[in-house]
């Protein structure tokens, strides 16, 4: 039996999402100590792009103008980007009983974070007027509810009100962790199933690509005064144009 390691699934998870986000990751240039991957230059990925497409004074003239919420959500992007990059799980095997609860305790603070992104986006397609936006982040509608739903049984609200059998802290009699990632079946009837990490950075890449097309699609037409209130004034060399060198 092949007995799989988590570092491929992350470093492809990884990968995924540099290429879809174009997010670069910079590195330290001190000599003195260990470069090491820190933060990312998301000049490129999406929420800039809507800053640099989706601002007012690119419609109405003047001064150049920062929405806030699409910068604050660039920087919180990074996230994803620490916890993909983080490589002190790469031998660890989704077989192993001892080490599958650390990977799944990884697994974990990964859909948090993906979590917090989905809602960001769908409470601002709520702000932009859309109608059932959780559903039209998915590719079909229910992807995004399906693992939200995921994420609330099983790393948010895991007691809920003591009834609802499908909650982790309901009946957990230290089941095994049952990693999609392992492509293996346990064949035990109370297991703690895990989704793939290419499944739920797929589903939050989906969600951005939808936002993307929308505020292209709409911004001009319909979101140039309801997006204002959340701009400010901001100095250009603060703020610096899109890179113009191809992500790496």
């Amino acid at each position: 039996m092949d007995i799989k390691t988590f570092k491929p699934i992350r470093q492809n998870a990884f990968r995924y999402w540099k290429q879809e986000t174009k997010r670069i990751r910079m590195k330290r240039d001190s000599d003195k100590e260990k470069r090491r991957d820190i933060n990312d230059d998301y000049r490129n990925a999406f929420e800039c792009r809507w800053q640099f497409n989706h601002v007012s004074h690119l419609v109405n003239g003047g001064q150049e103008m920062h929405n806030s919420i699409f910068c604050s959500m660039g920087d919180w992007g990074m996230h994803i980007s620490d916890l993909l990059i983080d490589d002190r799980f790469d031998k660890f095997k989704f077989l192993d009983e001892c080490e599958s609860s650390p990977l799944f305790r990884h697994y974990t603070r990964i859909l948090l974070c993906v979590s917090e992104i989905l809602t960001d986006l769908q409470n601002l397609l709520e702000i932009l007027g859309v109608n059932n936006p959780r559903a039209k982040l998915s590719t079909t509608g229910t992807e995004v509810q399906t693992l939200i739903t995921y994420i609330n049984n099983t790393c948010k609200h895991k007691l809920g009100d003591g009834l609802k059998p499908n909650k982790l802290h309901i009946d957990n009699n230290h089941a095994p962790y049952e990693f999609a990632d392992a492509g293996v079946k346990l064949g035990n009837p109370k297991v703690i199933p895990v989704p793939s990490l290419h499944s739920i950075i797929d589903t939050l890449i989906v969600a951005y690509k939808f936002v993307d097309k929308h505020l292209e699609d709409n911004y001009v037409k319909n979101y140039v005064d309801l997006l204002k209130k959340y701009e400010t004034k901001m100095d250009s060399k603060v703020f610096p144009g899109p890179l113009v060198n191809d992500f790496h």
